[in-house]
């Protein structure tokens, strides 16, 4: 995905990515992808790839959780976009960061400026 994060002379993105660095807490992205097929095997080859980044964790409001809008389970995951090598994926990617494991649901939300990525993470 393609995006302009330069706004008035001033890429966002690179701005964010270099003021926020070494502050948040260090997460990893890890994503598992088919990589083929193992014929001896009868089983699909899949590669690891490990991806850090720079990000924080928040709960959703009680109100959101009591109107059934998000799961009691599920936490906001903040991803500062410099700090990814890659687009997170709800389909493949699992985020570990402050000491918890979360699989991504629903779809990742960037923000205007390209600068980070919102993704809801279950435990």
């Amino acid at each position: 995905m393609s995006q302009n994060n330069v706004l008035f002379g001033v890429d966002f993105k690179q701005v964010i990515g270099n003021v926020t660095k070494g502050q948040l807490n260090e997460g990893t992205l890890t994503r598992t992808e088919e990589t083929g097929y193992n014929p001896v095997t009868d089983e699909p080859t899949t590669t690891v790839t490990d991806y850090p980044f720079e990000g924080i964790v928040e709960e959703y409001s009680e109100k959101l959780i009591q109107d059934g809008v998000v799961p009691m389970n599920a936490r906001k995951i903040l991803i500062i976009a410099d700090s990814l090598g890659t687009e997170p994926q709800t389909t493949t990617d699992v985020i570990t960061i402050e000491g918890e494991s979360f699989t991504l649901t629903g779809k990742p939300a960037r923000d205007p400026a390209g600068a980070t990525w919102e993704v809801q993470g279950r435990l």
